[in-house]
């Protein structure tokens, strides 16, 4: 077994999240904003991939998002009217899918196809008790979103699309406590160091090849997925495969949770019964004061 030492003494450092929240009264209410590139080909997978990707922090905290502002950014693959119209109409589509209220759409022209989301949303304002100790678990494997979209540029039919695994991450009904936030640009190590600092635990997570679709294409770069391909040099690789994958950016990552000892077992029950698998266990966490930290290693 190799570790690496990936993040150490948390509370030092600044941590930065897509998520801002205030309370109001009894309400906690809290918004999210993502900017996402199109990388697939297909305008109604690719809308609901990036509406799901910003409503992701919101989800994972429990908070019901109920209304959005998108602004467009139109690439010149959008050189008629009618063409920007089908985006637009699929972006309106997609949130009424979800339940969402689309309030503002602005659009404007650029060299890239870009949407910016931002989501906003409201829960009651309750403390979530802070465990001592518990597991480490994420709701699917590192890369899934990833290689969903290789294959539909790869035109694999039999392969479902990325939006299929990424609503996956919704966790509405659950009543089981727990801390969570999704892995995205910061990837592994960002995100298990945000709850870790939350929680102000020491974090030891211990990695396999069933935690990941593969080490390729966990390396991709997020920003190498676009419309007309991949360029061939974008397949990164390396030996020390515990720190690859924890500083690994992901789009429309699966979610991470801290669960307290007492509740593994209900949360394991609950997300089962929503989803229809089991959440990967990954690792353990333990309060320690005053630091908190992340250890990273890899199983052969």
């Amino acid at each position: 077994m190799r570790d690496v030492s990936v993040l150490s003494k948390a509370i030092d450092i600044e941590l930065w999240s897509d998520t801002g929240c205030t309370v109001v009264g009894d309400a906690l209410i809290c918004s999210s904003i993502d900017r996402i590139g199109r990388m697939l080909n297909d305008i109604d997978q690719f809308c609901e991939v990036a509406i799901l990707h910003a409503v992701s922090d919101l989800i994972v905290s429990k908070v019901n998002p109920q209304c959005a502002s998108v602004c467009i950014e139109y690439g010149p693959e959008f050189d008629t009217v009618e063409k920007m119209a089908a985006l637009s109409k699929s972006l309106s589509d997609g949130f009424k899918k979800l339940g969402i209220e689309l309030q503002n759409l602005h659009s404007v022209r650029s060299d890239y196809t870009h949407l910016t989301v931002s989501v906003f949303g409201a829960r009651e304002h309750s403390q979530i008790p802070t465990p001592n100790s518990g597991s480490v678990l994420i709701s699917r494997r590192l890369g899934a979103a990833k290689m969903a979209v290789l294959r539909e540029i790869d035109n694999d039919d039999s392969a479902p699309f990325a939006s299929e695994i990424v609503s996956k991450r919704f966790l509405g009904g659950m009543e089981t406590e727990f801390f969570a936030t999704d892995i995205t640009g910061f990837g592994l190590a960002g995100a298990a160091i945000n709850l870790a600092y939350r929680v102000g635990a020491r974090v030891q997570i211990s990695l396999c090849d069933l935690n990941i679709v593969h080490e390729d294409v966990l390396g991709i770069p997020v920003g190498c997925f676009e419309a007309d391909g991949i360029p061939t040099d974008a397949f990164t690789a390396t030996c020390r495969r515990s720190k690859a994958v924890a500083l690994c950016a992901e789009f429309a990552g699966p979610a991470l949770f801290f669960v307290a000892s007492t509740n593994v077992d209900d949360f394991v029950d609950e997300f089962r019964e929503l989803h229809g698998w089991d959440p990967i266990h990954i690792g353990e966490f333990r309060q320690e004061e005053p630091y908190a930290g992340v250890s990273i290693s890899w199983r052969d």
